[in-house]
């Protein structure tokens, strides 16, 4: 976060970007117009579609929410792909799948 903060003063728009540590279910308790909420891999702590439905609230009716999530497409994954996933991967908040 602060490279975040320092590449932001170094772009000139330090002004339009805030940053916060804060546990990413909060975030409809503390901001009620977010321009873009930008999440990389958070969504996976709360369960993706659980941060999907809480974040919306928060986020402006113009505003964008970028998300990297790993996400299986289908429930037959390659099974050697999916023990690797179960054994790198605290899967308990999780439920999406």
């Amino acid at each position: 976060m602060d490279d975040l903060s320092k590449r932001a003063g170094e772009a000139g728009v330090k002004q339009l970007v805030q940053v916060h540590c804060m546990d990413m279910k909060d975030i409809p308790t503390r901001f009620n117009s977010i321009d873009l909420l930008w999440s990389e891999g958070a969504a996976y702590n709360i369960g993706f579609s659980n941060a999907l439905t809480t974040w919306a609230s928060a986020i402006d009716q113009n505003g964008f929410a970028v998300i990297s999530e790993l996400s299986w497409l289908r429930r037959k994954a390659v099974m050697d792909t999916f023990f690797t996933f179960l054994t790198r991967f605290d899967n308990r908040n999780n439920n999406d799948w």
